[in-house]
């Protein structure tokens, strides 16, 4: 049972409207506050934390559209119900567009109000538990595939460490300059390259809110092969890359990283299950409107029986939920693949390779900034303006 009790702030200049909205309120459940102007309002969201805010257009002062429009710059994610007296078609489509939850017109229903109220508090605790969800996968995920690579990455320092104190160690016992400033030189290059993999390990081990920024896919992937090609070269696996050159896209970079960690992972897993060295592809193309990333391996391939299950949490052959020996299998790895891929609008797909193997296809489409597309959305309701309302808040959105 959920106990959580949800405060709601109520802004209007009329104290009567207010008080018989948060009475309703109250008795529905709700613990609600009043603000008797937008001023009040903003002053009381930035010392509180509010579930919902149903505000007035009219009031003197600051509207309801601009109190919106600030209370989005600062909580772009606060939701925001907007109440008016008045019949005009401008104020919905300017609330809507600025990023209103709902839109209610006076007078309306108690029951109505009711309804409304709870449909958008339901769908933000719904929210929030999918986020937490995915968080937990996330971060499982992340810990699984760290301790994968901690062997690996150990290997590859303990070897960086040995060469930078062999070439310190030379340069202290040369009174050659050229063969002191060539020792430096190259121990120099072992210490960049270790800090390089401390940065590129430090991203995945990150817990912080992930930010999206403007990426090159290319360069995620090799800044992830880094991590991981010691270990998978003494695995005997080798990975060849064939990369176009590609448009730059809002990524959360982190995620996007994990989600190729874990495919190569998977893929290193299949090609020692098949009890041989192997080859690890990665291709990357653009056609008239996505970005393609292809990886190939040579491992035992994917039966078509599974083929539609692998992407499911928990599905592993070869993990003791599966019948497997193995106890470090999750079976999360792919599925938290898709859960990121399908958070930045791509898909991700799995096909038996015919050359043998396997082809983990990641495709994301590209922005309207890059590619101009337009789709169609049939609006069915029997009242006109309603029609005519989400409409134009449609066009507006392109």
């Amino acid at each position: 049972m959920n106990n959580t009790v949800h405060h709601i702030l109520i802004v209007d200049d009329d104290e009567q409207f207010a008080s018989s909205i948060r009475r309703t309120l109250r008795l529905a459940g709700y613990e609600p506050d009043t603000a008797a102007s937008a001023q009040e309002g903003l002053e009381k969201i930035k010392a509180n934390q509010y579930s919902l805010i149903i505000s007035d257009i009219q009031m003197p002062g600051m509207d309801g559209l601009e109190f919106l429009k600030r209370i989005k710059e600062s909580k772009p994610e606060q939701d925001v119900i907007i109440v008016s007296g008045h019949d005009r078609l401008d104020y919905t489509i300017s609330a809507l567009r600025d990023g209103a939850t709902d839109y209610l017109r006076k007078p309306f229903e108690i029951e109505e109000l009711r309804i409304t109220v709870k449909k958008v508090i339901d769908q933000a605790e719904a929210k929030k538990r999918m986020l937490e969800m995915q968080n937990r996968l996330y971060v499982s995920q992340k810990l699984e595939s760290l301790g994968i690579l901690a062997g690996g990455v150990s290997h590859e320092f303990n070897n960086l460490m040995s060469g930078i104190i062999g070439y310190t160690g030379m340069a202290l016992d040369q009174n050659d300059p050229e063969l002191m400033k060539k020792a430096l030189y190259n121990s120099q290059r072992a210490a960049t390259r270790a800090s390089e993999i401390s940065k590129n390990l430090l991203r995945f081990a990150r817990r912080e809110n992930p930010q999206k920024a403007l990426s090159d896919i290319n360069h995620l992937i090799t800044e992830t092969i880094d991590i991981i090609r010691q270990e998978f070269s003494v695995s005997g696996i080798n990975i060849h890359l064939q990369m176009a050159k590609l448009p730059e896209i809002d990524l959360e970079q982190a995620a996007i990283q994990q989600a190729f960690l874990n495919i190569l992972i998977n893929a290193r897993q299949a090609i020692l299950r098949k009890g041989d060295t192997g080859e690890i592809g990665i291709t990357t193309y653009t056609d008239s409107d996505s970005i393609n990333i292809e990886f190939s391996d040579s491992g035992e391939g994917i039966s078509d029986e599974i083929k539609n299950k692998i992407f499911e949490p928990f599905f592993t052959t070869t993990g003791l939920m599966g019948g497997g020996s193995d106890g470090n299998a999750t079976g999360l790895g792919l599925s938290v693949v898709d859960g990121i891929i399908r958070t930045h609008g791509g898909t991700v797909s799995a096909e038996d390779n015919p050359g043998g193997g396997a082809i983990i296809a990641i495709r994301f489409p590209l922005s309207d900034l890059q590619h101009k597309s337009q789709g169609k959305i049939l609006i069915c309701d029997d009242e006109r303006d309603v029609r005519r309302i989400m409409g134009t808040v449609l066009e507006h959105a392109g």
